[in-house]
């Protein structure tokens, strides 16, 4: 009888989480609230007098007659993305296309 109340009260004791994980799960249990919370803020800040307007990169507002000379293809890459940046008068093209060409031999030089 006596190790039979043993067992019982291992398997009780085995069952509950000590105070420092419940105290661990509480402080982890709103995390994702608050996630959500931050989140849900950034539409007010890109649009912050609360109309629908271009934000380069993620939104891009469109008529129907630009998705029609799309031939009506929602595929966000024909109305959304980031700019490339202006290189500049002095940047040379020559010079990136003879660099890739370096490269592709110095590869081929390492076996690879």
């Amino acid at each position: 009888m006596t190790q039979l109340m043993e067992l019982q009260c291992g398997a009780i004791g085995k069952a509950r989480p000590s105070q420092q994980d419940a105290r661990a799960s509480a402080v982890e249990a709103p995390r994702p609230a608050r996630d959500f919370i931050r989140r849900a803020g950034w539409p007010q800040d890109g649009f912050a007098d609360a109309s629908l307007s271009d934000v380069e990169g993620p939104v891009n507002v469109v008529t129907l007659a630009e998705v029609e000379a799309h031939d009506w293809s929602l595929t966000p890459a024909h109305y959304v993305g980031v700019t490339p940046e202006d290189e500049g008068e002095d940047f040379d093209f020559n010079e990136a296309v003879g660099l890739a060409t370096r490269i592709a031999q110095n590869f081929e030089e390492l076996g690879t």
